[in-house]
């Protein structure tokens, strides 16, 4: 049995924004006015119908003025579980730089088959995937970063399965998984783990 303490906390966003400009009101409103710093928390955007988006944060100690509560989540190896978590699917690879002198580029491509994608992203957080109830249903959408237009396909996807690695499950639970977390993806949620308060 293991016991993670977190705090997460409920922000409202303005609707219908890129997603790279919900990355700056929530860096932004973090930081406080100060200079950036190593992001040491994950959230997670979801509409809640025309006129509002909501925004949960999540990490080991949130500032006070976002009303934090803190949580645990209390896990055992072997257990059962069923929860969701914001993917995206995009796979990655560097190519082999032409000297020493040069950088690999780095090539992004969709994914061929998003089931075996999830399992294969979830066996590295700690977690053996045994049903997706509701497959997996993608989305795309752009993320503008001034001239720049990075296509996103991502997905939100519900499962059932059981825990292999607590270390692994802890840590991805409170960093996230992938590399689009700035985004706003990679957040896991285990609703039947989770209780109100300290350890």
């Amino acid at each position: 049995m293991e016991n993670i303490q977190f705090q997460e906390a409920l922000l409202t966003l303005p609707p219908n924004l890129n997603r790279y400009d919900y990355h700056r009101i929530v860096s932004d409103q973090h930081s406080r006015g100060a200079p950036p710093a190593p992001r040491n928390y994950i959230y997670d955007i979801r509409p809640l119908g025309k006129q509002i988006t909501a925004c949960t944060m999540r990490s080991h100690n949130l500032p006070s003025m976002f009303n934090p509560q803190t949580f645990h989540l209390s896990a055992s190896e072997g257990q059962e579980v069923t929860g969701s978590v914001v993917l995206t699917f995009v796979k990655r690879r560097t190519e082999k730089p032409r000297s020493e002198k040069h950088k690999g580029k780095i090539i992004l491509s969709d994914v061929k088959d998003p089931e075996t994608f999830v399992h294969e992203r979830m066996a590295n957080c700690g977690l053996n995937i045994t049903s997706l109830p509701q497959g997996v249903s993608l989305t795309k959408i752009p993320v503008n970063k001034g001239k720049n237009i990075i296509p996103v396909v991502f997905g939100r996807v519900n499962f059932t399965a059981n825990i292999t690695d607590l270390q692994k499950l802890g840590d991805t639970y409170l960093s996230g998984v992938g590399r689009s977390k700035t985004f706003g993806f990679g957040m896991i949620y285990l609703p039947e783990l989770v209780k109100e308060g300290a350890v």
